[in-house]
């Protein structure tokens, strides 16, 4: 399997999970640690946005800003 498309399972895999918090921030991070590791930018971009997402709705709303603002960095 392509290490970008293996980043890009594991975001989408982010999504499903969006009812449990914990795990898809356990994918977030898994898919960040992948995408740092390869250059996958794009990849980087996401996981940052699904890491801010789930912060915000956890209510940490400074880590979720910090986070989307990294995450938009990426596609730019």
């Amino acid at each position: 399997i392509n290490d970008t498309t293996e980043a890009n399972i594991l975001n989408k895999l982010c999504l499903a999970y969006w009812d449990n918090p914990d795990k898809a921030m356990e994918i977030a991070n898994q898919c960040l640690a992948l995408s740092e590791q390869i250059g996958y930018k794009k990849g980087v971009g996401l996981a940052e946005n699904n890491m801010g997402v789930i912060n915000m709705n956890k209510r940490d709303y400074l880590p979720a800003l910090e986070l989307i603002k990294k995450a938009m960095k990426n596609f730019i």
